[in-house]
């Protein structure tokens, strides 16, 4: 296969993983629809996971699968939280994806800043300060 047929495919799992997500939130707004947003959402962030395993710009897979490892020692057992402390647990699990959005934005800045042009910087300088925002250490 080559390297460009490789990307295409790459690409398109990156873009059904997403239209499985914004699904996964539609089917989420009812109670009745729950349980297919809930699949929706574990199939688009498998199909995320195993896309960006198969990129060759993954020169380490150790930086994927440690946090992987990471995420599921502390997503387990917030799934088994009562119904009656779902709402602090959301806002727990929100407040953290808030906090690795800015996490993100400075790691990009410290390895492109040599090619960065004025929209991207912007684009990261938004990106740290709305997750800063939000964050837990907020």
């Amino acid at each position: 296969m080559s390297e460009l047929a490789l990307q295409q495919y790459l690409d398109f799992a990156y873009i059904a993983a997403v239209v499985l997500f914004i699904l996964s939130l539609r089917f989420l707004s009812s109670p009745t629809t729950a349980r297919m947003g809930v699949l929706a959402g574990e199939i688009g962030a498998a199909l995320a996971v195993v896309a960006t395993l198969f990129n060759p710009e993954v020169a380490q897979y150790k930086w994927v699968l440690i946090p992987l490892i990471i995420g599921a020692g502390v997503g387990i057992p917030l799934g088994m939280v009562h119904m009656t402390a779902v709402p602090q647990r959301t806002a727990l699990s929100h407040a953290f994806g808030a906090l690795s959005a800015a996490m993100i934005g400075i790691a990009e800045y410290y390895v492109g800043t040599r090619s960065v042009t004025r929209f991207q910087m912007g684009e990261i300088a938004l990106e740290v300060i709305i997750g800063s925002l939000t964050s837990p250490a907020a």
